[in-house]
Order: structure tokens, then C-alpha cells, then sequence
């Protein structure tokens, strides 16, 4: 029987011929700070922006975020992401609850709570009982980062939220637990019902702005 023959140069890859699709450059803190601002100052959509920036959210996450999902009370303010009727978790882990502990997340948050409107969504533009219009939100956001961050994204944001908590020596397992990412630290990290609240808090306040 003859062997099949294999091309032994067929799965080197030489360097730069394919780009890394998930590669991300991730916005600065100042860069970040001035995206903060600036979406505060500006119209309901672009009030993600700080939210996605401070939780490490999905866009379809946060967009798709019901009024009931936000505890809101005098000294607490904490984001439910679960499964509703206009969209479900891209994982099991995704599922997740998160203090809000960023003064720029804090503000838009309440901005979109405090706006007039029958719909039980926060986004009523982009989200309704069975439909999520994410690639119209995530069109505008390239747009307009394009412009203004030298082509940065949305996930952009994820990528740095994720950084960011990485150099200030959050334990990996917590990093993951706050964004909603499988862990890849083997079986044990998959028992018990992870971090508190209150301690994924206190390491979400090291990079808090």
C-alpha cells in the first residue's frame, strides 16, 4: 500500500504571512480616558463604550442588557450578564455577575438608566424581545474608532481590559471569572463557584478609571 505523500514544508508558517486574527492593539490609558469622556458627553450609544472598556464585556453583552439585569441601589451598582430574549451567551462561562466599580462605567450606566423609556431594554435603538441589531452598533463603533484611535475596535477594549488587569497581578483565574473566558488552567479551576463579588470588585478597582 503506498503511503500518501505530505509536503514537509506544508505547516510552516513564515513569519507575517498570516495575520493573527485576534490580534488587537489595546487603547492606552489615556487613550482611554479620552474615549471615556468623550462618550459621556455624546449620544446613548457611544455610552457602551465605558462599559465595555471597564467590564471587559461582549459587545453583544452589554448591548443586549435589560433594565432588571442592573442592581442599582445607593452604594452598590452590579451588571447581571445572562441569557434573555433578544440574545444568549457565546459560553457557559459568560454568565456572570460584576460589581461596577469605575467612575466612567458608573456614569453611563446611570445616564441610561435615568433615560425616559417604556422598553425594558437599556438600548432600545439596538435590542428588543427576540432581536439584537449588533452589526449596526458594531459598524458605527468601527467607524467612529477608526477615526478617532488609529483603527481600534471594540474588542480592543476586551483585549486591555484583559491586560490591564493582567499587569496589575490579578490571578488568572479571576481575570477569566470577570470576562466571561474559558479557563485553560486545568480541571481543578472548574470547581467551587469561583470569586466573590465583593474580591473580583476589589481586583476590578486596580484598573478601575
Amino acid at each position: 500500500m503506498d503511503l500518501p505523500h505530505r509536503n514537509p514544508f506544508a505547516r510552516i508558517i513564515i513569519k507575517g504571512e498570516v495575520k493573527d486574527a485576534t490580534s488587537r492593539e489595546p487603547f492606552s490609558v489615556a487613550e482611554l480616558k479620552k474615549l471615556y469622556s468623550a462618550s459621556l458627553a455624546y449620544g446613548q450609544l457611544r455610552l457602551i463604550l465605558p462599559i465595555l472598556g471597564e467590564t471587559g464585556c461582549r459587545l453583544s453583552e452589554v448591548l443586549g442588557l435589560m433594565k432588571q439585569d442592573v442592581i442599582h441601589t445607593e452604594d452598590l451598582l452590579v451588571i447581571n450578564i445572562r441569557e434573555n430574549d433578544c440574545r444568549g451567551l457565546k459560553t457557559e462561562n459568560s454568565k456572570r455577575s460584576l460589581h461596577v466599580v469605575s467612575d466612567s462605567a458608573t456614569k453611563a450606566l446611570q445616564k441610561l438608566l435615568e433615560a425616559q423609556s417604556d422598553s425594558p431594554y437599556l438600548f432600545r435603538r439596538y435590542a428588543s424581545c427576540g432581536y439584537l441589531n449588533s452589526a449596526t452598533a458594531s459598524a458605527t463603533f468601527f467607524k467612529h474608532l477608526k477615526q478617532s484611535f488609529d483603527g481600534k475596535t471594540t474588542h480592543s477594549l476586551r483585549h486591555g481590559f484583559r491586560d490591564r488587569l493582567r499587569d496589575c497581578d490579578v490571578p488568572l483565574e479571576a481575570i477569566d471569572q470577570a470576562g466571561g473566558w474559558s479557563s485553560v488552567g486545568g480541571v481543578g479551576t472548574n470547581y467551587g463557584k469561583g470569586y466573590s463579588l465583593p474580591k473580583l470588585a476589589e481586583y476590578l478597582r486596580r484598573i478601575a478609571i
